[in-house]
């Protein structure tokens, strides 16, 4: 050990069989513990990079379908309302938020204003109806 240092020196022994020698090899510690150094800090520095771009992607994601389901949200409040003239904005971000914009935009606000057409127009024939039918009552009469 060189004790001004603080650092161990290894020192290796190894006899040739036959020859009748005995090879006597040392290092520092830091010699020989460098190549293990540098690996180590390559995958720390890997490991904080794939940490990074995962927080990242995940971030980007979650924020993106956040805001697609901020948008549902809104277009279903304005439409609890009764507003029917909003319509979601179609994502084509992913499969996942496209199919639910396009649902929500056919299946829930199209069809309801079909629906609400389609009783609007039940009223105006039951009014023609209704001022029909004291005239035809009293031609009957």
């Amino acid at each position: 050990m060189n004790r001004g240092r603080g650092e161990w020196k290894q020192v290796y022994f190894e006899t040739v069989e036959g020859a009748g020698y005995t090879i006597c090899s040392s290092a520092w510690e830091h010699e020989m513990y460098a190549p293990i150094s540098r690996i180590v800090g390559l995958l720390v520095s890997v490991l904080i990079g794939a940490l990074l771009v995962t927080f990242f992607v995940t971030f980007s994601v979650s924020r993106r379908v956040g805001r697609t389901l901020g948008d549902i949200a809104s277009v279903l409040e304005t439409v609890g309302r009764g507003d029917l003239t909003s319509s979601v904005r179609e994502d084509s971000w992913s499969r996942e938020t496209k199919t639910a914009t396009r649902t929500l935009n056919e299946a829930v606000v199209r069809n309801m204003r079909r629906a609400v057409e389609s009783v609007k127009h039940s009223l105006s024939e039951t009014n023609g109806v209704k001022e029909e039918l004291p005239a035809a009552s009293q031609q009957t009469g």
